[in-house]
């Protein structure tokens, strides 16, 4: 059985936005302000496709291949004008810095896999191998021009920068279950995954029409991160209860390499660590009618960060505002606990508990009046949350979906120059309403409010925004057209707070174009030449995700 599919999205995202600072002296007193406006312009197209086919030797096998490909050019226009004040509010500096840039992002994957059942009982084995290949490149032109305050031209420079950067990711699973009678079943696991990354940024400098290479922000980051896992699982049912064990062991070998140039030093490093992880889902029917169900569920995870967050490079957005990765950034190792309570499959109720070891997340960091914006380990991060989700259905043509969570969060660690210890109520609720129109008409009206959230250093402001869609079935269910209004009200903000910064007060705002209108049309066609059903597996899922497109 051949499949294909393929997939064309343009997209304009437009967003405008400030960043306030506010500098202290050593006690505390106001000394001088920074304000800066960002307009920023993205104009991207993504287009995705994939073609793959499945073969069927016996009844009990299938064998297949597919191949994959994403692509999506982007241009960036930001315009950013910053005002350097005095204590008193008198201007002693404007910049003027025009950011353009052109990229390409490009993911090619390939896959191979096999699944053969070997009983009545629904025992299998299957073997499946990807190789993923990422490649980006990004042409960036940084404007840069100083005003003093009668407006005279202090300094013109010009950025140019060249990004190119590939990931090769090469991974190979299998997998054993054996389905024994009486309802338990034992799955065990082997995989390995090895990752390649290239990563350049070459920069130059103009000043007066001289041109001259800037090797504090050019550089070469090489990493390679080999994981080998091993995983065994045990499911059974006794009467009312379900009960799941599992372990999984995984060994991390990584080595990265900074390229050095005639200003900086090579740089390397080589890590290697192992690690267990548990999991336990116990399931219990409260009664005869199976209207109540009693869930716990714990698990030990780990998380890596992204690929793109290890290179160290150093991006500037103005003089004063860089942003740069963190080779430095180790794994997140977390513990969750889960009780939860259904009743009919209809109303869910949960309470859930997570402690959270170097969790990775944006820090800010102030050098000499610059503005560093790096991802970091925070030490300890802890979640205990209230949630609440149902769905009524009211009349025949009438029904309601909703979802409130309550977080009591809290986030510890030495960071920079300060200790964080920021804790808060973080409050969240949206409901959908759904109509039925007759027969071919549906109408959905949704919608979200928040409250002001606790993360890490930042304090993200609280916001509500309402929704709506109409959708028509058309062709006698094969097809369907659906016009969504998002934002009706332009209530969306992305406004916060930034804390713990070396005397310094921060804050920003910022508006995004979240008020649209978007039609989409769908269609199926055709009918599959084989009833058996498709086998869908990829043993890189948790490395793809670890790439930014």
């Amino acid at each position: 059985m051949v499949y294909s599919y393929f997939s064309l999205l343009l997209n304009n995202c437009i967003v405008n936005s400030g960043r306030y600072r506010y500098y202290l002296n050593e006690d505390n007193t106001p000394a001088s302000s920074f304000t800066q406006n960002s307009f920023n312009n993205r104009k991207g197209n993504y287009v995705n496709g994939k073609i793959g086919a499945d073969f069927y030797p016996t009844d009990n096998s299938t064998f297949g291949v597919a191949y994959k490909l994403t692509t999506s050019p982007t241009e960036r226009n930001t315009a950013n004008t910053s005002l350097v004040s005095d204590v008193n509010g008198n201007l002693l500096q404007r910049i003027v810095a025009d950011n353009f840039s052109e990229s390409t992002f490009q993911n090619n994957l390939a896959n191979m896999y096999f699944n053969q059942t070997l009983d009545t009982l629904g025992s299998k084995i299957s073997i499946d191998a990807d190789y993923v290949q990422y490649k980006s490149s990004n042409d960036q032109r940084f404007l840069n021009y100083q005003y003093d305050v009668n407006d005279v031209l202090l300094y013109k420079g010009q950025i140019n920068g060249e990004i190119p950067s590939e990931i090769n990711i090469y991974a190979i699973k299998s997998d054993y279950k054996k389905n024994f009678k009486g309802e338990s079943i034992v799955e065990v696991g082997l995989k390995t995954v090895l990752t390649k990354t290239d990563n350049e940024s070459i920069y130059t400098n103009t000043i007066g029409g001289v041109t001259t290479p800037d090797y504090s922000l050019s550089n070469r980051f090489l990493y390679d991160e080999w994981i080998n896992a091993a995983y065994v699982n045990y499911n059974n049912t006794l009467g009312k209860v379900s009960l799941q064990i599992g372990l999984r062991g995984e060994v991390t070998q990584m080595k990265g390499n900074q390229k050095g140039n005639v200003a900086n030093p090579d740089s390397s490093f080589t890590r290697n660590y192992g690690a267990l992880f548990p999991t336990l889902y116990v399931s219990i029917e409260l009664d005869s009618a199976g209207l109540h169900e009693l869930n716990f569920s714990y698990g030990k995870r780990i998380n890596r960060p992204y690929f793109q967050d290890l290179n160290p490079f150093i991006s500037p957005l103005d003089q004063f505002t860089f942003y740069t990765g963190n080779p430095n950034l180790l794994p997140t190792f977390s513990h969750n606990l889960s009780l939860s309570h259904s009743y009919k499959n209809m109303l869910n109720t949960s309470i859930s508990y997570s402690l959270i070891s170097n969790g990775i997340q944006e820090t800010l960091e102030i050098q000499d009046g610059i503005y560093f914006s790096r991802p970091g380990n925070i030490a300890s991060s802890q979640f205990l949350s209230l949630s609440v989700d149902g769905t009524f259905k009211i009349t025949s043509w009438y029904s309601i979906n909703t979802y409130a969570e309550a977080a009591l969060v809290r986030f510890k660690s030495k960071l920079y120059t300060e200790e964080l210890d920021a804790k808060g109520l973080n409050i969240y609720f949206s409901a959908t309403n759904s109509f039925r129109l007759g027969k071919e008409w549906k109408l959905d009206i949704s919608g979200r409010i928040m409250n002001d959230q606790v993360s890490s250093q930042l304090l993200i402001k609280g916001y509500a925004m309402l929704n709506c869609g109409i959708q028509r079935n058309l062709f006698d269910g094969k097809g369907s057209i659906k016009i969504s209004a998002n934002d009706l009200f332009y209530s969306r903000k992305g406004d916060g707070i930034i804390n713990n910064l070396n005397l310094t007060n921060a804050d920003w705002n910022s508006k995004f174009d979240s008020r649209n209108v978007r039609v989409a049309f769908s269609l199926r066609f055709g009918k599959s030449t084989s009833k058996k059903k498709k086998y869908n597996s990829s043993g890189s899922d948790s490395e793809q995700n670890r790439v930014r497109g």
